[in-house]
């Protein structure tokens, strides 16, 4: 397994497993990408991203990650970052998430930020799972707040303070 920075020809294949991650209801987008919009995203994702990363395997990528500022703009709050990480369903349990955030944390603790904000919804159990053995903490939980068709979901807001860092 290795981590690569994204780039433009890794645009298919990501928006591949973020659409499986919409199709699973794993996020709050309610459709999948087009052509179209998928690029409009994943140029968004490229040009705010502090850090953009993917996951490859014998040269097929099987996740990805990022690094965003958590509440652009606001100086207070600029010692702080969001992770992102989404893996394939191909590849689940095989440790690809767990390499992505400790890649993303070790980013992070070079640009000197002090904590890492993870927001999921509140039935990710696996990503729940996984960011807790990571020493995560629910910190907010705002129930009810994600409308779907056929379910109401909540916004889990997950916290890790980095290493090394005093609050």
């Amino acid at each position: 397994m290795l981590i690569r920075e994204a780039n433009r020809s890794h645009e298919h294949e990501v928006i591949e497993i973020m659409n499986q991650a919409i199709m699973d209801r794993k996020n709050a987008y309610l459709e999948i990408f087009n052509a179209e919009n998928g690029r409009q995203w994943y140029d968004s994702l490229r040009a705010k991203a502090i850090k953009f990363c993917v996951c490859v395997i014998d040269n097929r990528i099987v996740g990805w990650g990022s690094l965003t500022s958590y509440r652009e703009n606001r100086g207070a709050l600029s010692g702080n970052v969001e992770i992102t990480f989404y893996v394939h369903n191909d590849n689940k349990k095989q440790g690809i998430g767990t390499l992505i955030i400790k890649y993303l944390e070790e980013v992070a603790l070079r640009l000197n930020k002090t904590h890492v904000v993870a927001i999921l919804l509140d039935d990710n159990e696996a990503s729940q799972i996984l960011l807790t053995k990571k020493g995560y903490k629910t910190l907010g939980h705002f129930e009810s707040i994600a409308t779907f068709p056929n379910k109401t979901l909540g916004h889990l807001y997950m916290w890790k303070k980095l290493r090394g860092h005093e609050s």
